[in-house]
């Protein structure tokens, strides 16, 4: 897993994160434990339609992160299974990240400090599916997985991959991906009517 750093911020707002302290409330590490599990809150189940994908936002000890979960609900609210996808720079090393923001760095795509514990969640949007739209949607994420090598803040972020999915599945995404991971999940959401199905889903 890696520090939870994602997107690109202009100059002047980085030199501010890299010059003062990051709230008490952002900060993550191996050592920490979740006090929030994550839950299927925002996941309203209809029948036929047992799995889902969850764009998700979440503070960080920068300017945040955004990914998504995806796998099957369970009952009383909870997932029933789930994987985490998301990009970020790979390891812990925080002057891989600096580098990032003016050149690719090596990624990793998997879940990072955060993301599994809601205290820091931001911003959420579920979108239920049925089995053969979920086996098309986790097709897509684990190739995207396979194939997101680099990340770079400007350019292909965090933002960018969970936008690329976002698309892949049929919905709506913001054009840009340099914005607040928070906004940009909210734009999905704004964007796709708050509905929590995929377009033209009904005749699937």
């Amino acid at each position: 897993m890696s520090r939870p750093y994602c997107l690109p911020m202009f100059a002047l707002l980085l030199a501010c994160f890299a010059t003062s302290a990051p709230p008490a409330h952002a900060q993550f590490g191996p050592n920490e434990k979740i006090k929030q599990p994550v839950t299927a809150a925002a996941c309203k189940p209809q029948p036929g339609k047992p799995y889902f994908v969850e764009f998700r936002s979440r503070t960080a000890a920068s300017y945040g992160h955004s990914f998504v979960l995806h796998g099957k609900l369970g009952a009383n609210g909870r997932f029933g299974k789930f994987d985490v996808a998301g990009l970020h720079p790979k390891g812990y090393d925080p002057n891989i990240y600096m580098q990032g923001h003016v050149m690719p760095v090596p990624a990793e795509t998997g879940a990072s400090w955060g993301d599994l514990d809601e205290q820091y969640l931001t911003a959420r949007y579920c979108v239920v599916l049925s089995e053969a739209e979920y086996q098309r949607a986790s097709a897509y994420i684990r190739r995207l997985q396979a194939t997101s090598k680099e990340w770079h803040a400007p350019t292909n972020n965090c933002n960018s991959f969970i936008g690329d999915v976002a698309r892949h599945m049929g919905l709506l995404a913001p054009p840009t991906p340099i914005l607040l991971p928070e906004h940009f999940v909210g734009m999905i959401k704004d964007l796709n009517g708050n509905t929590a199905v995929l377009p033209g889903s009904a005749r699937s």
